[in-house]
């Protein structure tokens, strides 16, 4: 696969076993830990919960990295566990905090359905599901904690939380677009691909190595 995430193990154990350990936290034990808070009235708890957990989604890549432990199966499992846990983020906010979310319905609906639109292309063309790790998905994450914690806090910031709400909403589209792309344009499932550019640019490559590019394009490329 080209530009492949690199397929190394480390043996030593902690290497290997920590950026697993900050997936897990995200994706199963960072979500009913964020619902008990809120059901025993405890949003600075959630909050905490809420910052940790986008730290944890940082550290894993970062440690995996530099200790050649980023396999391919840990950078889908850590995107399942991102949706996993902002799923929940979502239920969570629409129980507890509907009368800011009210307005907001319409959008968030629809990035749900851009979530399953994704998971069900990558799922029909290549049997797994998705892990771009996209750019502008990054950018969504950043933007999705302080928003997640403002809304948390809503009682305090409304007119902010209100507007943080709609722009990480708006910009959640932007983001499952460039998805989108990125699974159309591929061949093969994508890992760690920054823009749908990256993904037009892979497969001019893959089509020069297999000759099946015209002439005329390939003295355009």
């Amino acid at each position: 696969m080209p530009d492949g995430v690199p397929i190394q193990s480390d043996k030593s154990g902690y290497r290997l076993w920590v950026p697993w350990g900050l997936v897990c936290w995200r994706g199963i034990v960072a979500p009913p830990a964020l619902v008990l808070s809120l059901m025993y009235g405890l949003p600075t708890v959630a909050s905490v919960i809420v910052l940790v957990t986008f730290f944890s989604d940082w550290m894993d890549g970062v440690l995996a990295r530099r200790w050649s432990t980023a396999t391919e199966k840990l950078r889908r499992a850590d995107s399942r566990a991102d949706v996993a846990f902002y799923f929940v983020v979502a239920v969570s906010l629409l129980i507890w905090r509907a009368e800011l979310l009210q307005p907001y319905h319409i959008l968030i609906a629809g990035l749900i359905a851009c979530e399953v639109l994704c998971q069900v292309l990558n799922y029909s063309r290549f049997g797994c599901g998705t892990a771009t790790h996209a750019w502008l998905c990054k950018a969504w994450a950043v933007m999705l904690c302080p928003t997640t914690i403002l809304v948390l806090s809503a009682d305090n910031f409304p007119e902010l939380a209100s507007t943080a709400l709609c722009l990480s909403l708006l910009w959640g589209f932007l983001a499952y677009l460039d998805v989108l792309l990125i699974i159309a344009l591929l061949p093969y499932p994508a890992v760690d691909v920054p823009t749908a550019w990256h993904a037009w640019k892979q497969r001019q490559l893959l089509l020069v190595a297999t000759n099946t590019i015209t002439p005329e394009v390939k003295g355009l490329s």
